[in-house]
């Protein structure tokens, strides 16, 4: 569990730290701390790469990487309502799906 430590950025260095073990400690069944424990702005924040540390501001978050593959998707496609279908054909979702995600990420 120590490598999903090491793959978060760290923004907030110390005091984020301790927000994410207080929240853990509060959400916590059988003393157990799982991945499933830690509050979705910290797992959707985890850089997956082997880089190093250095190396690592330039690597996107999931979050970040999918409203990246959105946009481009829109500018492939056009914004139009067929554009639309089209881009979420492309992506493998369902049209409700990427009308969702457009408005998570306020790209409508």
């Amino acid at each position: 569990m120590l490598v999903i430590f090491e793959k978060y950025d760290w923004p907030g260095n110390v005091r984020e730290l301790k927000n994410l073990l207080e929240y853990c400690i509060a959400f916590v069944k059988d003393d157990i701390v799982l991945p499933e424990t830690f509050p979705g702005w910290f797992k959707n924040n985890i850089v997956y790469s082997d880089k190093p540390a250095a190396e690592k501001k330039h690597m996107l978050s999931m979050e970040a990487a999918e409203k990246s593959y959105i946009e481009k998707s829109l500018l492939l496609y056009g914004n139009s309502t067929r554009g639309k279908r089209e881009a979420a054909k492309s992506l493998g979702i369902s049209l409700a799906t990427f009308y969702r995600k457009l408005k998570k990420y306020n790209l409508e």
